[in-house]
Order: structure tokens, then C-alpha cells, then sequence
């Protein structure tokens, strides 16, 4: 298992070392942490609207200008311009298998990266929607994850005529009764609310029956809670 610090210190390699080329067989490979840092060029307009989160990550950790430590984990390593941290990344790094073999999946250790593709989990996601959720909301049940996107579709939903009774079954649905408060909590997705909105990123033991105004401050996130439950499925 590999700590944020390790996984800092191999991206750096591919900062500093990198002598392959981006081998990039399809833009569905861009939110992959490999995959992304050896072909940002090429990802760059993939990640920002499929992986946002990922995208960010990723920008952060190249950007740093900051040496790695070279204490990980209590352990001294040398740090040294090899290939070896490259080929950790491309091969177990390159999708979700690796943090599912290990049970990572969702977890802090992963950074959520989700293990399941965004467009098998939608479909999972719609069918869902399709038997719980009037048709005037089915347009929120995808996995939204860039901020200004979700937004829309909140208020393009409002406008045909979805009522917010329906924001119950949605986040079921999306969570696949399934508790992702520890994602939310990494996010700081309810930072400023004293935990009010906690309760959407596990709806399915807490249960929401009753949406109040003060409720909308939590929909402003939408994206978060859509990552975060993505992020949960397996």
C-alpha cells in the first residue's frame, strides 16, 4: 500500500525523468493518475471535464517546487532519477484494478479515486433513477463532478419542474446505499455547516424526508457529493 507521500515522490519522477512519450490509447485512460501525468497535454480538456478532482491533484503536485522528502514513512530512501518510480505508476497506477486488488478502493490511501468507470456507474445510477425518481429529475442522475456543470443541471432541473422530494432517492440511488461520509469529510464538503449536510453522503441510513432551505447550502456542492459517491462503488 502506498502512502500520499510515496505517490508525491513517483509523480515527481515523472515530472523531472520522464523519457518515454505519452502512450495514450484512448482519452477514456485520462483519469488515471498515470495516465494523466505522462499525458497532461492530451488529457488536459478529458480530465477537466470527466476527472476534475484528479485534474486538480495532479496540477498541485507538479506544480510544487518544493523537494520530496527523503524520509518516507519513517523509512530512509535515496532519492535518485530512475525509471523504477516510472514503471510502479504506469503499471499500477494506470486504473482502478491496483487500489481494488489492494482494497483502496474509495479509501483515503487512494485519495477516492473511484475503481468503477463513469460510464458503467452512470447506467447503474439511471436505472436506479428510473424506478424511484420522477422523469422531470432524471437529468441528475449521472455523476456530475465538474462544479459549474452540476450547477446547471441543478437549475435546468428546477425549471422543468423537479421537486426536491425527489433529492432523497437521487443521493440513494447515486450512493448505492452505501456510507461515503469519510470522502466527504476529505473534501470538506460541509467545512461550514457544522456537519448539517453529512447526512447526503450516507443517505441510506440517514434518511432525508424533508428538504428545508437551509438544505440548498448543500446542493452547492453537488459535485462533491457526486464524486464522493462514485467514488464509493466497487
Amino acid at each position: 500500500m502506498y502512502s500520499s507521500k510515496i505517490l508525491r515522490l513517483l509523480i515527481f519522477g515523472l515530472k523531472f525523468f520522464l523519457v518515454a512519450g505519452c502512450k495514450l490509447n484512448s482519452y477514456s485512460e485520462c483519469c488515471t493518475l498515470g495516465t494523466l501525468a505522462q499525458c497532461f497535454e492530451d488529457c488536459y480538456y478529458t480530465a477537466t471535464r470527466d476527472c476534475p478532482l484528479l485534474y486538480r491533484k495532479v496540477i498541485n503536485i507538479l506544480a510544487r517546487n518544493e523537494e520530496p522528502s527523503p524520509i518516507l514513512d519513517g523509512n530512509s530512501v535515496e532519492i535518485e532519477p530512475k525509471l523504477t518510480g516510472l514503471t510502479v505508476i504506469s503499471n499500477l497506477m494506470s486504473n482502478g484494478q491496483y487500489y481494488k486488488q489492494e482494497k483502496m478502493c474509495g479509501t483515503y490511501e487512494s485519495d477516492f479515486v473511484p475503481c468503477i468507470g463513469k460510464g458503467e456507474a452512470d447506467k447503474i445510477f439511471r436505472g436506479c433513477c428510473e424506478q424511484y425518481v420522477d422523469r422531470e429529475c432524471l437529468d441528475l442522475c449521472h455523476y456530475e463532478t465538474e462544479e459549474y456543470k452540476a450547477l446547471l443541471n441543478l437549475q435546468k432541473v428546477h425549471m422543468e419542474g423537479c421537486k426536491l422530494e425527489n433529492i432523497s432517492p437521487i443521493l440513494y440511488c447515486a450512493s448505492q446505499n452505501r456510507n461515503n461520509r469519510k470522502c466527504c469529510e476529505y473534501l470538506n464538503f460541509d467545512e461550514n455547516d457544522a456537519g448539517h449536510c453529512m447526512r447526503m453522503c450516507n443517505p441510506g441510513r440517514e434518511r432525508i424526508n424533508i428538504l428545508k432551505p437551509e438544505d440548498l447550502t448543500c446542493l452547492a456542492n453537488w459535485n462533491v457529493l457526486m464524486y464522493c459517491h462514485l467514488s464509493g462503488l466497487t
